[in-house]
């Protein structure tokens, strides 16, 4: 059945309409859905669909802690331990308790 008071609303990012200025998803209703609607996220003009988007924050890299390696090799360091780079972490740490004792 034809609509007799079509309006068409829009979303904006979209993927089903490229304009000039980006693209939108539409949707046709009855004029009198139209509040309905726009409660429900859509907007009577590109200009509003655009001003209402928000992008999506990019996620935060997790606090990184420090390689255990890195710790091994730094507290090598303090000991004045020579290390060869071809050592395991099981070597080395092997040569940190001898060093230590």
């Amino acid at each position: 059945m034809p609509l007799k008071n079509p309006t068409m609303l829009l979303k904006y990012p979209g993927t089903m309409h490229k304009l000039q200025d980006g693209t939108y998803d539409g949707l046709i209703v009855e004029q009198e859905d139209v509040d309905a609607a726009v409660n429900d996220g859509w907007f009577r003009t590109k200009e509003e669909a655009k001003a209402a988007y928000k992008p999506p924050e990019a996620a935060k890299p997790e606090p990184v802690e420090p390689d255990d390696r890195e710790l091994l090799l730094a507290e090598a360091e303090k000991l004045g331990l020579e290390v060869d780079g071809r050592w395991s972490d099981k070597t080395l740490i092997a040569k940190l308790k001898e060093a230590r004792a």
